[in-house]
Order: C-alpha cells, then sequence, then structure tokens
C-alpha cells in the first residue's frame, strides 16, 4: 500500500472487517468518493481487506453495491483479499469495523458514529437493504434544499418572520405534494434529523431561472407563491450527492 516510482509518498488507509464483502468495501468506496470530491486522488492509496478468507476473489455483497449505488457512488469495484502483517507494516491509517486482534490498530471506525456505536454491527446476514443503509454516514443524508428571494427583505421590506413564513408552507407544501415518494417517506421517518439548507437568489428573475434548470434537469421541487409571485422554491427531499449539483452555485441565505 505504499505508492513506488513516486518522489513524495503517498498517505495510505485500509478498511477492514470480517470478509470484506459488506462493511470494510462500502467505507473503502465511500472514502475514494470522498478523496475524488476534494481532489486528492494524488495524495491517497485506499484499499479494504478481510480477516477470514470465505470471499476471496469475490465482488462485494451485491446490497452493498447497490446502496453505494443509489448515494451517487457508481464506479467502485473491488475484489475480496485477505489482510496480511506486511500489509500492515506500510500503513499510515487502519479502521477496523469489527473487533479483530491485530497489533496495530489505530482506531475504529465506529469511533467516529454519533451514537456511540464502536464496533459497526455486520449487515450480511439481515435482509432487504435496511440494514445496509444505515452503514452509510451522515454526510450524505436526505435533505431538503430551500431557494428564498433575499429582495423580499432588502427590497419589497418584508419582515424576517413573514420570509421565514414563507419558506415554512414551500417546505410543507413540497412533502405534502410527494408524500407518496419514497424518498420522502424515508426523510420523514427521521423527524429528529429533518435536515434543510436554505439558500438565496437575488429575485424573481432568478428565481424563475433557477426553477428552469430544475425542470431541465429533471429535478422535482415545489414552486410557492405569494399573491401571484414566486417567493420560494423547495426541492424534494432527496440524498445530498444526487441534488447538490443542482444548486451548488447559489450562496446560504
Amino acid at each position: 500500500m505504499t505508492n513506488v516510482g513516486c518522489g513524495k509518498k503517498k498517505k495510505s488507509a485500509l478498511f477492514v472487517c470480517l470478509g470484506n464483502i459488506c462493511r470494510s468495501p462500502m467505507a473503502e468506496g465511500i472514502c475514494l468518493d470522498l478523496i475524488k470530491k476534494k481532489g486528492l486522488e494524488d495524495k491517497w492509496i485506499v484499499d479494504s481487506a478481510a480477516v477470514a478468507s470465505f470471499h476471496i476473489g469475490k465482488s462485494p455483497d451485491k446490497r452493498a453495491m447497490a446502496t453505494l449505488a443509489r448515494h451517487g457512488i457508481k464506479d467502485y469495484e473491488h475484489k475480496v483479499r485477505q489482510f496480511n502483517t506486511f500489509a500492515e507494516e506500510q500503513l499510515d491509517l487502519m479502521n477496523l469495523r469489527r473487533n479483530v486482534k491485530t497489533k496495530s490498530v489505530v482506531e475504529y471506525l465506529g469511533r467516529y458514529d454519533p451514537d456511540g456505536v464502536l464496533i459497526v454491527p455486520d449487515p450480511f446476514y439481515s435482509h432487504g437493504m435496511q440494514m445496509f443503509e444505515k452503514k452509510m454516514p451522515g454526510f450524505d443524508s436526505r435533505i431538503m434544499y430551500l431557494v428564498m428571494r433575499s429582495d423580499l427583505i432588502t427590497d419589497l421590506k418584508w419582515s424576517i418572520g413573514a420570509v421565514v413564513a414563507q419558506a415554512a408552507h414551500a417546505a410543507t407544501a413540497c412533502v405534502w405534494t410527494f408524500r407518496e415518494d419514497n424518498e420522502v417517506m424515508e426523510y420523514m421517518k427521521d423527524i429528529s434529523h429533518l435536515r434543510k439548507v436554505t439558500l438565496k437568489v437575488p429575485n424573481e428573475s432568478e428565481l424563475r431561472n433557477v426553477e428552469k434548470r430544475l425542470q431541465d434537469s429533471n429535478v422535482d421541487y415545489y414552486l410557492w407563491t405569494e399573491d401571484s409571485m414566486a417567493v420560494c422554491i423547495a426541492l424534494k427531499p432527496q440524498f445530498r450527492s444526487s441534488v447538490e449539483q443542482h444548486v451548488k452555485h447559489l450562496k446560504l441565505f
């Protein structure tokens, strides 16, 4: 896991679990995706491996790959291999997803779990996709974006309370409109984490431009109007990775 033929050694990380078909390849895929998004491909080597030899040479569990794909990670490929002590000596960082006896463990990945679950449970023996979805970190949670006109305050002199009310109307109308959509139903299940981000545009014309881009990209949304005037757009709750590209040019309200 060292970089050969380069003047500067790359940092390396290995994710390890029992069979290398569920937890550790998902962690590898997520890590590679984050590295790619941050433009750090030339600085890191990332891999995953198994403690046991049950599945050597096979591909990861189909449910793990499908879960990654649902979160926008569609180009990840892997063949199971077994961890060995030679590789251990070359690592800068090793994250374990189960409790195993190896002498140079840096830390458990579960250490970063906000719920304090140190050992990541094995989803292999579960039925369906629910346990695999639970393994995805919060950075790609379902989220609702709201796009609000800033001129409502600066030019039209609306109060903050009135603007907040319009955003609430838009969000409620959007959730109700798409209430039978699977993504919305999953979003509403976690009622203590209804993640929202409010962005701004300078005027109604720019709000309409955002609407046009969403239409062209087949992104579901609800346009809230007040007195025949467009004031706010609420995007249907979806995974951040699948929708943020359409609004990343906008600034926070």
